[in-house]
């Protein structure tokens, strides 16, 4: 039996994914939304503490935005909060007289919340979880960084609060234009923390990862796909290579988001389960 009163999950959401979309996604076979048992079953193995960044409730202002209920109105957000370090600083600083031990949990670029959580606060976490996660090591997020994604980075570090505010009242007028530079401008000073995870080798902690892999009869989207599963592989060796407590499990066209899929979100919380019985 766990303990629930001896573990904390620290929930670090994808780009745009809100404390409710964590277990409420849109079902397009039936249009409408659907409620998993993802967070319910996480909370029968301990508390949970819900990482909410601002930047997300840009969403609540785009017209005619079918998921906007997901959102919150306040998007009272600076440039600091697009800080990877120091926004686990300040999470840190809510949960550090919890009790007991923390499992970091990361879902796309939440990966990197929770690779410097665990790294600056090791002593506190018993292992970390990432589903799906913006790629950590030596790893090409895009089909070329140099070319495409570190020029954009530099573009949108430019950016400092006062242009940021601008932009944020253009927003409150449902200017569409206005939160796509807001959500670059978000999600490219986030990636500024790729130069630490570019170095990510050894994580202090057991980690367990869970990866989506994308096999599809699409010409499309073949060559992005592959270069993707490809990618996924060269992460899991170069893990393997210097994690001895690494587990890496993938899945096959689960899409971005497992937990929302009932077989991959179940295995997900038998391996966690697992994971706390075998570490705490």
């Amino acid at each position: 039996m766990i303990n629930q009163k001896k573990i904390m999950f620290i929930m670090f959401p994808g780009f745009g994914v809100s404390k409710k979309g964590w277990d409420t996604h849109y079902e397009k076979s039936t249009d409408s939304y659907v409620k998993t048992d993802f967070i319910s079953k996480l909370k029968k193995m301990g508390t949970i503490y819900f990482h909410e960044p601002l930047y997300h409730n840009i969403k609540h202002y785009i017209k005619n935005y079918k998921s906007k209920f997901l959102y919150d109105e306040n998007i009272d957000f600076t440039k600091e909060n697009l800080d990877v370090s120091k926004e686990c600083e300040k999470v840190y600083e809510k949960v550090k007289d919890f009790k007991g031990m923390f499992i970091p949990v990361g879902h796309s670029i939440g990966s990197y919340f929770a690779y410097c959580f665990e790294q600056n606060y090791s002593s506190r976490c018993l292992f970390s979880v990432i589903i799906d996660g913006s790629p950590l090591g030596p790893i090409n997020q895009t089909l070329n960084d140099e070319k495409k994604l570190y020029p954009l980075i530099e573009k949108y570090e430019k950016y400092d609060d006062i242009m940021i505010n601008k932009l944020k009242e253009k927003l409150y007028k449902n200017d569409e234009k206005a939160f796509r530079k807001l959500a670059d401008i978000a999600l490219y000073n986030i990636f500024k923390y790729k130069e630490i995870t570019n170095k990510a080798e050894k994580f202090n902690k057991p980690l367990i990862e869970f990866y989506n892999i994308n096999i599809k009869d699409d010409k499309k989207s073949v060559k992005k796909d592959h270069f993707f599963n490809l990618n996924r592989i060269k992460e899991i060796e170069y893990l393997y290579k210097h994690n001895n407590n690494y587990i890496a499990i993938a899945f096959i066209n689960k899409t971005h988001y497992p937990y929302d899929i009932d077989e991959s979100r179940e295995i997900i919380l038998k391996s966690i389960k697992e994971m706390i019985d075998k570490y705490c």
